[in-house]
């Protein structure tokens, strides 16, 4: 658990570092989405921390608390339903690459439209947040792979 507490706290000093230059992309959510692919996986382990964490940036950077934390746990809840319908033999990290940054997107997509953004300055913030985040997901994805060399489908 001081794992997703860090990315939130670093995601915090990240958005106070660059105030309004870059959209910061949400390590927290990408942490917890990794916690999806583990094989100790339980649902209230994903869903209560995500609801707690985007709650804390609610009420840090948000005027409506509770958005964020629904969000986050609607994105994350819609991750695991993906990531559980697919047999064992097919979770691989090309899947989770695929399904963390489905539920990446609709975060940013549903931040930027409750911000009220116009359709230009909304397009290019969710770009550019994307590709941010793209380094992080590929990186994830990359330990993923590297933890699931030695299994052979032992779930």
């Amino acid at each position: 658990m001081i794992l997703p507490v860090a990315g939130l706290y670093f995601q915090d000093f990240l958005q106070v570092l660059f105030p309004g230059s870059i959209v910061i992309p949400d390590i927290f959510f990408m942490i917890l989405a990794y916690r999806v692919a583990s094989p100790s996986r339980e649902v209230h382990e994903i869903i209560w921390p995500a609801f707690a964490g985007g709650l804390f940036w609610d009420l840090r950077w948000t005027a409506l608390p509770g958005m964020t934390a629904a969000i986050y746990a609607f994105s994350l809840t819609l991750c695991i339903l993906a990531w559980n319908s697919i047999p064992d033999s097919g979770r691989n990290p090309r899947l989770f690459f695929f399904i963390a940054a489905g539920g990446h997107i609709l975060i940013g997509v549903a931040r930027m439209i409750t911000t009220g953004q116009n359709a230009g300055s909304f397009a290019g913030s969710l770009a550019i947040q994307q590709i941010i985040a793209l380094p992080l997901l590929l990186v994830a994805a990359m330990i993923l792979s590297y933890r699931t060399t030695d299994s052979d489908v032992r779930r």
